[in-house]
């Protein structure tokens, strides 16, 4: 679309985008589907609040993940919150590290 790119990065490298604009918020379910697929460590997102890091472990579940991220309920203020609420609770289900640093 308009306000997408693509992201691509090496075996075992982190990806690093900005999410620019006036919402600059948390990962877009195809920033999340990408990385669940490709041999990339993770990805790190900046925004204007600060910075979303997803981090695959060795025990990174990628078919659950992609499963679970295509079939996603999210509740939540607003995306951001939604999908923030959304990637701590499953982390260990999924086998990856999520969070947020603020700038």
């Amino acid at each position: 679309g308009a306000t997408s790119v693509g992201i691509y990065g090496g075996k075992g490298e982190m990806v690093y985008h900005n999410h620019p604009g006036e919402k600059g918020g948390n990962f877009s379910d195809s920033d999340l589907l990408s990385t669940a697929m490709s041999a990339e460590r993770g990805i790190v997102a900046s925004g204007r609040e600060g910075d979303y890091i997803f981090v695959k472990t060795h025990k990174f579940n990628a078919t659950g993940f992609t499963k679970a991220v295509k079939n996603a309920t999210l509740r939540g203020k607003d995306y951001t919150d939604a999908a923030d609420r959304w990637l701590k609770a499953n982390q260990k289900k999924y086998g990856y590290k999520y969070s947020f640093k603020k700038a």
